[in-house]
């Protein structure tokens, strides 16, 4: 509309990002008294942790890198590129991130779905 203010000025200029900026996940943790018996099995709570945003970036580098590392070779498979990827991944209440596989001990299912489309000509 004509003579209309800027969306930003209607609604407030956006919040600043700070080194301390956080992010709120809901993560699964286990029982207290279930803490010695190790990561796999027993009682757990899902609760809210606010993780710190810089952890969570440096958790997505490491994958990302690894994941150039693994595909390197994939762009292409004979007339087929690699168009998408998607990953299945999980965030832990320290913000560390994990993909998951299919079958994995942690009864989570997920993995990686690549989809590849004919090269154009």
């Amino acid at each position: 509309m004509v003579g209309e203010a800027p969306i930003l000025s209607r609604i407030g200029r956006m919040p600043t990002v700070t080194n301390d900026a956080t992010l709120e996940f809901l993560v699964e943790v286990p029982e207290e008294a279930e803490r010695t018996k190790g990561l796999l099995g027993g009682a757990t709570h899902i609760e809210a942790r606010k993780i710190p945003a810089s952890k969570l970036r440096e958790s997505l580098r490491e994958i990302a890198n690894g994941l150039e590392v693994a595909l390197r070779d994939l762009r292409a498979v004979g007339d087929f590129e690699l168009t998408e990827l998607t990953l299945q991944a999980q965030v832990n209440g320290e913000g560390g991130v994990s993909l998951l596989g299919t079958g994995g001990k942690l009864g989570a299912s997920g993995g990686i779905t690549l989809k590849f489309s004919p090269k154009p000509r």
